[in-house]
């Protein structure tokens, strides 16, 4: 079950293959500083976009569980107030 962004198997990849990519750009010659400056930047921001959609899901979930829950105590409330309302009603008549 997936608990945290690092049982993730596509963030997991994504930092695994910064070693690649740090060996790719040092064969870029460094007339080319500014794509081998890219180049990293671009890979070492991955793992932090992946980790970033990840807690905003896990927000919308907590979320809405505490929308739900929220829901349904108002539920509780009103049909048990109504419950109150009709029980005292019936003991006045």
């Amino acid at each position: 079950m997936i608990r945290d962004v690092a049982d993730l198997e596509i963030y997991r990849r994504s930092l695994e293959d910064l070693n690649f990519v740090y060996q790719l750009a040092k064969q870029i010659p460094e007339s080319h500083r500014k794509l081998r400056r890219q180049i990293v930047e671009s890979a070492e921001g991955v793992p932090p976009q992946i980790a970033e959609g990840f807690a905003k899901k896990q927000s919308i979930l907590v979320y809405r569980s505490l929308e739900t829950l929220i829901t349904f105590w108002r539920f509780l409330f009103l049909h048990f107030g109504k419950g109150k309302v009709v029980a005292a009603s019936k003991k006045e008549t």
